[in-house]
């Protein structure tokens, strides 16, 4: 999970790049172009088969720290607009199982990620 926090924070990073007005704005816009491709694999990999809604957030695996740490993950996943809307079912059917057990980790963790 550090792993892929750790690359979702440098995506988040480049997605809220913003160019500066002391540098070639070509050149910027240039670099920015290959970072994004860095973004794209990291979104790809970590939405292969369902990964972050079928393994982190999943029955079987559900652990507080573990929503707590996917924050960035999710923020990525929005903003790439990658969360389906089946996707946010499961979230919000998570937050009130089990008596809302979860509840409140997920919702802090979907503000977070708003």
């Amino acid at each position: 999970m550090k792993l892929i926090n750790d690359a979702c924070v440098k995506c988040l990073d480049i997605l809220n790049w913003k160019p500066s007005p002391h540098s070639d704005l070509q050149k910027q816009l240039k670099d920015r172009e290959k970072k994004q491709g860095y973004v794209d694999t990291v979104v790809s990999r970590i939405t292969k088969d369902n990964f972050v809604f079928d393994r982190i957030f999943s029955k079987d695996h559900i652990h507080h720290e573990l929503v707590t740490r996917s924050e960035k993950v999710l923020k990525v996943l929005f903003f790439m607009e990658e969360v389906t809307q089946e996707n946010r079912e499961f979230l919000w059917n998570l937050s009130v199982e089990n008596g809302g057990m979860m509840g409140e980790e997920v919702f802090k963790c979907l503000r977070g990620a708003s």
